[in-house]
């Protein structure tokens, strides 16, 4: 289904990366396509990572040689790269994945209905939780009639 739709690729492509390209060891879509089909072979979250780093199949999954390849992500690596998503790659994404869905068989459709839900969750960490050169940006404040509760 990715080589034929090429699903990684496209949330590869919407997700911003602000870690400093040369200090990398793993590529956003290696981690994309690790992550994707980890999902998909049913580990729903990455407490498996640590198994699954030299997992020969996952690693043809992710694009690379089982037998010549390092090791894939590790839990932390893949955890940070979870987090690190902001509000604009998840609409870049919901964009993406709207013009694929529409452009596949069997063609325009008479109306979609979108189930959207707002969360008013953020996950704050500090500095010195993050990599040096991959601390995300301080997050933007709701705006409108939305309101953070404290719990």
């Amino acid at each position: 289904m990715d080589q034929r739709y090429r699903l990684a690729g496209l949330a590869a492509q919407c997700l911003h990366d602000p870690c400093d390209s040369h200090k990398l060891k793993h590529h956003l879509l290696t981690l994309v396509r690790q992550r994707l089909f980890a999902m998909a072979l049913g580990y729903e979250n990455t407490n498996d990572a640590a198994w699954l780093v030299k997992d020969p199949a996952l690693k043809i999954m992710a694009g690379k040689a089982p037998e010549r390849a390092a090791d894939l992500a590790s839990q932390p690596t893949l955890s940070r790269f979870e987090n690190r998503v902001i509000s604009k790659d998840l609409r870049l994404l919901s964009y993406g994945l709207l013009k694929l869905y529409l452009k596949t068989p069997p063609g325009p459709r008479k109306a979609i209905v979108l189930g959207i839900i707002r969360s008013s969750f953020s996950t704050a960490r500090t500095a010195s939780t993050w990599p040096r050169g991959c601390a995300p940006a301080p997050p933007t404040p709701p705006r409108g009639r939305w309101r953070y509760s404290k719990g």
